[in-house]
């Protein structure tokens, strides 16, 4: 089952960076508070990624097994990015 995603600002707080609260890259990042909303602007997420290889690819597996769906209207690179995740989980 997929779920679909229509707001990318709570898609990443609730399934990118809620998940790893505990993970020493987010708290070096962010503290050790829970973040209630995005702690950086919604463009930066892809960035992270980047910097952080060892986080995003606990995140990357579980945004492969969970499954998301983007409506056509959301055009972003967070929706690339995971998109890019999901077709490379079913190759």
């Amino acid at each position: 089952m997929t779920h679909k995603v229509t707001d990318l600002e709570e898609f990443c707080l609730s399934h990118i960076i809620r998940p790893y609260q505990t993970h020493p890259d987010v708290v070096e990042l962010f503290g050790k508070e829970r973040c209630t909303r995005l702690p950086v602007k919604l463009e930066e997420v892809p960035e992270l990624a980047e910097r952080h290889p060892v986080w995003w690819e606990h995140v990357s597996e579980r945004l492969a097994q969970i499954g998301f769906r983007f409506p056509k209207y959301l055009q972003h690179p967070i929706v690339d990015l995971v998109q890019r995740i999901q077709l490379e989980q079913a190759a």
